[in-house]
C-alpha cells in the first residue's frame, strides 16, 4: 500500500512557477514594439548604468515608447535584466498566421469540456482562411 502511494508522486504536475523561465527569453525587438517599464526597485536602479537610468526615468515619467525611438543596447540590457517589458501592438486589421504544430494530436475523446477545448484548438491551429 505504501509503495502505491509513493509512486503517485511521479505523475504529479509541477507548479507553474517552476515551468516559467528564470530570465526573459531572448527575442528580436522590432522598432514598432512598445517598451514599458516593469517593477523597478531602488536596488535595481543602483545596479544600472547612467544611460539605462535615464531610459527608465523617461519610461516612468512619460509612459511607453516605441522601441525604434530608444537606444537599442539600453533596451536589450534592461529587457534581459527584467526591468522593462515589451508590448506588441496588434490592430484590428492585422493578419496573424499560426503555423501548424508538429506532432500535435487532437483529442477525440467525447467528454464534457474536453471536447469543446479540443475543437477550439483544432479551429485555432488547423483551419486556414
Amino acid at each position: 500500500m505504501n509503495q502505491h502511494r509513493s509512486s503517485r508522486k511521479l505523475f504529479r504536475r509541477k507548479p507553474p512557477k517552476e515551468l516559467l523561465p528564470t530570465k526573459p527569453v531572448d527575442i528580436s525587438i522590432e522598432p514598432w514594439f512598445e517598451v514599458q517599464h516593469g517593477y523597478v526597485t531602488e536596488e535595481d536602479i543602483f545596479a544600472t548604468k547612467p544611460e539605462e537610468r535615464k531610459l527608465i526615468d523617461n519610461l516612468i515619467d512619460n509612459g511607453g515608447h516605441s522601441a525604434g525611438s530608444l537606444d537599442f543596447e539600453c533596451v536589450h540590457s534592461l529587457y534581459r535584466k527584467g526591468l522593462i517589458y515589451i508590448d506588441v501592438p496588434i490592430q484590428d486589421d492585422d493578419y496573424i498566421v499560426v503555423p501548424p504544430l508538429e506532432g500535435f494530436v487532437m483529442n477525440r475523446v467525447r467528454h464534457y469540456l474536453i471536447d469543446v477545448i479540443s475543437q477550439f484548438f483544432h479551429i485555432a491551429f488547423f483551419i486556414q482562411m
